[in-house]
């Protein structure tokens, strides 16, 4: 139940055994066939994790540690539809995500775990390397999963 919580926390946005990969070709892109019960509260989390992925920005070139840790650790625990999802709903959810969406979001949970841990250690290094690592998931899940939403993937360079 533990596991399958931490799987929909973020999905967007993630354990590290292994890396996600990038082909997607066993997916269709675009949006995920959420059930419409569903969808709202999963873009209010996004939302939240949005504003927290923007704070984090200022937090880290201020070395503001310890709001660093809090909110890291805020990240790596979301658990919106713990308290909104009946079990039902969860099954129901956990069924319809793709495998390399699962892996997204297990990765970018796990950065931003260690995350906290290179803030409290106040390891700048680390701290700069697991919030890359964090976007670098986000970018690679919007780009597989959002690409509808954020049009740029889409587009050719030129």
């Amino acid at each position: 139940m533990k596991k399958l919580l931490l799987i929909l926390t973020c999905l967007f946005s993630f354990a590290l055994a292994a890396e996600p990969t990038t082909d997607h070709s066993q997916h269709q892109h675009g949006a995920l066939p959420l059930p419409e019960d569903i969808r709202p509260l999963i873009q209010q989390e996004m939302n939240e994790l949005k504003q927290a992925m923007e704070s984090l920005v200022f937090l880290v070139i201020s070395a503001q540690w310890l709001e660093i840790e809090k909110l890291a650790t805020s990240i790596e625990n979301t658990f919106i539809m713990k308290k909104t999802l009946s079990k039902k709903q969860m099954q129901q959810l956990h069924s319809v995500l793709p495998l390399p969406f699962k892996q997204y979001d297990k990765a970018f949970h796990g950065y931003a775990g260690k995350l906290a841990v290179a803030a409290k250690d106040h390891n700048i290094e680390l701290v700069q390397f697991y919030r890359y690592k964090m976007n670098e998931v986000c970018t690679s899940c919007h780009a597989a999963f959002a690409n509808h939403l954020f049009t740029g993937f889409n587009q050719p360079v030129q």
